[in-house]
């Protein structure tokens, strides 16, 4: 993890009024490579681990716009986007851990869509349209 991810982390923790020192940052980062998780995913736990450990929500993080956008504008992992898209392809299962995984479209493409079991949302049913804030 560079200097520039933990000033990043910084940053977004200070937008929701979180402070935290580079240390506790790399204390978490270091944490987390023991378990396998790093790049954008160690950011991303990172982040919301220390926010719930200073009793915000981690949810205050994701201020996505609420303006849909098309299917083909999605160029960044890991980044809330709101889209109005319709359930082109549902697949089974196969794991506990995700509720339902499948495609997703609009005219302009399509991509996969995972709802996680602990995300405690309503499945999605085939060609219904559908708005979603999606990560």
């Amino acid at each position: 993890m560079s200097n520039n991810d933990v000033a990043e982390i910084q940053a977004t923790l200070k937008n929701i009024g979180v402070t935290v020192t580079p240390e506790q940052i790399e204390n978490k980062i270091k944490t987390l490579a023991r378990f396998n998780v790093s790049g954008a995913e160690a950011k991303r736990n990172a982040t919301r681990s220390l926010a719930r450990a200073a009793g915000v929500d981690p949810s205050a993080l994701y201020k996505g716009s609420s303006t849909p956008i098309h299917v083909a504008d999605v160029k960044e992992d890991g980044k809330w986007v709101t889209l109005k898209v319709k359930v082109v392809q549902i697949w089974d299962n196969t794991s506990d851990k995700i509720t339902q995984t499948g495609l997703i479209g609009d005219e302009t493409g399509i991509i996969k869509f995972t709802i996680w079991e602990s995300a405690n949302l309503p499945r999605w049913k085939k060609a219904n349209p559908t708005r979603s804030r999606a990560q």
